[in-house]
């Protein structure tokens, strides 16, 4: 097939699928990738010696307020996360098992007092009343296909604790399960709210990844919460510069590398008087 007649069958599959919205550098995209993946002498397809890894893939899940958010996160992740790649879901939870109604009973009842002290009242109206009792009854639809989706991956039971200790302490429940987490080539960690909507791909198979938080990246105006507190192991002056990776080394007098074991260390020594994590 010659250049001409490619470009001619890639512009009517654009005018039959899009309506015709494109521009000539889709075409010369498309017609690269099919040069890297046919032989067009042959019009066989090219051998491709791609790397399979396993990678883990870890969330945590505590208390019934996030557990809706878990059907979406792993459906996301199960079509978009590392395609190609052995992919294991994990999640750290206190979600019930699916027919559990005595805990979901229970997560009713937490779901209601934290919609009545959104209120900021001691008291609420009949009306109020019942749209904090649909409000809840919506939630806890949605967190029962979490719960649902959830018993498809794997799961590491996990005391409830309040909001921020599960982020603070995370590192102290993945080394909970260190012995486990071995056996992967690369491990990732996701906050169970985000939502995955294209392919996350070998671009981010490196030494270090790291993701933006969305609300610092979409306003720029915001400061990234940094710890102010001077005495604390995790201060950083207002405003801190964040590095993952770059064209040059960090200085070595002021960075430094720091394992998963150390912010755990540092977090346990700042939080002294947490509660049990279990």
């Amino acid at each position: 097939m010659t250049d001409p007649q490619l470009e001619r069958l890639i512009h009517n599959y654009f005018t039959e699928k899009a309506n015709g919205q494109y521009i000539y550098q889709d075409i010369v995209t498309i017609k690269t990738f099919i040069n890297h993946l046919v032989n067009r002498e042959t019009g066989q397809l090219k051998e491709c010696d791609l790397p399979k890894y396993k990678v883990g893939l870890m969330f945590i899940c505590l208390n019934p307020q996030y557990w809706e958010f878990a059907k979406e996160a792993i459906v996301g992740a199960r079509q978009y996360f590392l395609p190609g790649h052995e992919v294991e879901m994990m999640l750290w939870t206190d979600m019930p098992s699916s027919n559990d109604e005595e805990a979901f009973s229970r997560a009713t009842e937490t779901l209601k007092k934290i919609e009545l002290a959104r209120t900021g009242k001691s008291s609420v109206t009949e009306g109020e009343y019942l749209t904090i009792t649909q409000v809840v009854e919506d939630t806890l639809k949605r967190a029962k296909e979490g719960v649902s989706t959830a018993e498809t991956i794997t799961k590491f039971e996990t005391e409830p604790i309040e909001w921020p200790y599960p982020t603070l302490m995370r590192y102290n429940l993945f080394l909970g399960q260190e012995e486990y987490l071995k056996k992967f080539d690369y491990i990732f960690y996701c906050d169970l709210d985000m939502k995955f909507v294209n392919i996350v791909g070998d671009e981010v198979l490196g030494d270090l990844t790291a993701a933006q938080h969305p609300m610092y990246a979409l306003r720029r105006e915001y400061q990234p919460p940094y710890e102010p507190n001077p005495e604390s192991s995790a201060y950083i002056p207002r405003s801190g510069l964040i590095i993952v990776e770059g064209d040059k080394k960090p200085d070595p007098d002021t960075s430094k590398e720091i394992s998963a074991r150390e912010l755990e260390r540092m977090m346990r020594v700042t939080t002294s008087d947490r509660p049990p994590l279990k």
